[in-house]
């Protein structure tokens, strides 16, 4: 069980901000994850995303449990929250790390998944 009490909006603040910048080192750890041919150190990149991806399951629960008495500081806390949503479900995705099919369908283009979270998320390019 968590215990978000004595935790400050700075903490939370630069934690969420850690764990969008861990995003690109997963993505290359993912890489490296898919092109591994020793099993142990392929089972060492799945263990390393992972770890990443319940670290953000993590931060996000205890972001909902965080309490402040300051109005301005619980709507920034649920920005936060919010934007961790939206991260945990786009690394959930991006890093999946299924077993290839056979005569699978060919993997998407980075522009092609760039071009899909702007339409989701409402922008334009």
């Amino acid at each position: 069980m968590s215990d978000s009490r004595h935790a400050t909006f700075e903490g939370f603040h630069l934690w969420t901000k850690s764990q969008f910048e861990k995003l690109g080192w997963m993505l290359l750890a993912k890489h490296h994850y898919e092109s591994e041919k020793d099993v142990n150190r392929k089972q060492a990149l799945l263990n390393k995303l992972n770890a990443y991806k319940e670290g953000v399951k993590y931060l996000y629960n205890e972001l909902l449990n965080a309490k402040f008495n300051d109005l301005d500081k619980q709507e920034d806390i649920r920005i936060l929250r919010d934007n961790v949503e939206i991260l945990m479900a786009d690394a959930n995705r991006i890093l999946r790390t299924e077993p290839k099919q056979e005569g699978g369908a060919k993997r998407k283009g980075s522009k092609k998944i760039s071009k899909k979270i702007s339409k989701k998320r409402g922008s334009k390019k």
